[in-house]
Order: C-alpha cells, then sequence, then structure tokens
C-alpha cells in the first residue's frame, strides 16, 4: 500500500514535469527580424546594429575600460 502511494506520487510528478519543461520553448517570439543598420559606432564606444523591430543589440565594444555598464538605451 506504501509503494503503491510512492508510486502515484513519483508518476503525478514525471507527469508535471513533462508539461513544465515542454512548454519551456513554446513561449518565445521566434520571429526574425531584418537588420536595417550594422555596425553603428556610438561615442562611448559600443558598436551595435539596429533592427526593423526598433531595438538594437550591442555586438562589441572599443575602448580601455575592463568592466564596462550596458547602457539601457542607445543614442536615446
Amino acid at each position: 500500500m506504501k509503494q503503491r502511494f510512492y508510486q502515484v506520487i513519483i508518476l503525478g510528478l514525471v507527469i508535471c514535469s513533462a508539461f513544465t519543461f515542454g512548454a519551456c520553448g513554446s513561449f518565445g517570439d521566434n520571429t526574425e527580424y531584418a537588420v536595417l543598420s550594422s555596425g553603428n559606432q556610438k561615442a562611448d564606444g559600443y558598436i551595435y546594429d539596429l533592427y526593423e523591430n526598433r531595438t538594437a543589440s550591442i555586438t562589441g565594444y572599443i575602448g580601455q575600460e575592463v568592466v564596462i555598464n550596458i547602457p539601457e538605451s542607445l543614442d536615446g
């Protein structure tokens, strides 16, 4: 009886984890946006790309700083 109880609990956990881990990638935005402008350089040394969905991706840094702080916005 006790063993059966543990089996039911383990089975329930396995089923719940299958739903939880199976849905991990299904909520992301897999849309690929076109690059509008590439290799832009800002005055403080950040190199970035601009995308059609009005986002930017920092792709590099030119400078002497060992530790840098990533800004919340670029040029605005």
